[in-house]
């Protein structure tokens, strides 16, 4: 994950222990089109409705044993939908956990999948991850594992997990055809299709920094943005054209939710929940609702939002468990 993301909470807290937790119980299929909302934790991709039911595992961890006081964790994360709702992608990362104090992500193990929606039918992409669909479904594009871009000029070296930066390969789901994307990633892009968020590295007022770039998907157009950001976690894309992004709370005591336009430069605060500590919103297709994703859970809200519902808890305090903070959250679209 690039320096743009929570390298040091969510990886982290990914990381934690040894102890294990049940996974609950698959339901009944969810239907598309009901307010459906995939997220990632470390025991797999789930899928619930937004009321706060039918919670159901959509895609597996596979924890195994490489020996005495040491585990195996292959953890899938990112989930992104396909434009008609049907399929879904991912990717997944290979850890080491020895003696319970922790684990190291091994190099060049993340792998891009795609399946149907339901979590069936999974077929393998390629080495890379953070993988997102082309806006007419066609592709999936995500980004190259480091050692498939090792001459790639950068203006300094990332730091560990810092490696969010192009080219992407795009992989047609039918025919398996594969083409370069020469631009930074992560990809993802505007419900028109015209644009994609990426990040990238700049020279800044004598600093080499991360920024935010928003650009039109032939190149010919992109502007930066450096946002009052709490942990740095990428942000996401609205339907109207605005970016969520973590946001320090009054007095930098936590991170909240807020929102930009890039067309106006203006911010507003979407979210503050005393105590909880928010990471990612990601808007529904029709722009109603934000699923917001935080150490605490997982909220759903009104487009100001308004009305917020924790829909999966994580609990605090004693029964906080580190390993199942929710990430990703993504909305499948109506068929």
């Amino acid at each position: 994950m690039s320096p743009k993301v929570i390298a040091a909470t969510v990886i982290a807290v990914l990381l934690v222990g040894m102890v294990a937790i049940v996974a609950p119980p698959a339901v009944a299929d969810s239907s598309p089109g009901d307010g459906v909302i995939a997220y990632s934790v470390k025991t797999g991709i789930y899928a619930i409705h937004a009321d706060g039911t039918g919670l159901r595992l959509l895609v597996p961890w596979h924890p195994s044993s490489c020996g005495r006081s040491c585990v195996v964790w292959r953890v899938p994360r990112n989930p992104r939908y396909s434009p008609d709702g049907r399929h879904l992608t991912y990717d997944m990362e290979t850890y080491v956990v020895r003696h319970g104090v922790g684990g190291d992500a091994e190099p060049d193990t993340r792998t891009v999948y795609v399946a149907d929606a339901n979590g069936r039918h999974t077929r393998r992409l390629g080495l890379g991850h953070h993988p997102e669909f082309s806006p007419d479904g066609k592709e999936v594009i995500y980004l190259l594992n480091p050692t498939a871009y090792p001459s790639l000029p950068l203006l300094e070296e990332p730091p560990k997990y810092g490696d969010d930066y192009g080219p992407m390969e795009a992989v047609n789901i039918d025919t398996g055809a594969r083409r370069t994307l020469p631009v930074p990633g992560a990809s993802e892009f505007s419900v028109d299709g015209q644009k994609m968020l990426a990040v990238r590295q700049v020279r800044a007022n004598g600093a080499i920094k991360w920024a935010d770039t928003l650009e039109n998907i032939d190149g010919a157009e992109m502007h930066d943005f450096f946002l009052p950001e709490f942990y740095a976690e990428l942000p996401r894309l609205t339907a109207n054209g605005e970016l969520s992004y973590d946001c320090p709370s009054a007095g930098n005591r936590q991170p909240d939710m807020c929102l930009f336009n890039p067309a106006t430069g203006g911010h507003r605060r979407l979210l503050h929940i005393h105590e909880f500590w928010a990471l990612e919103a990601a808007g529904s297709p029709n722009g109603r609702r934000f699923a917001i994703s935080g150490l605490q859970g997982l909220y759903v809200t009104g487009a100001n939002g308004s009305h917020p519902r924790r829909i999966v808890a994580n609990g605090s305090g004693p029964n906080y468990v580190q390993s199942d903070v929710p990430t990703s959250p993504v909305w499948q679209p109506a068929p």
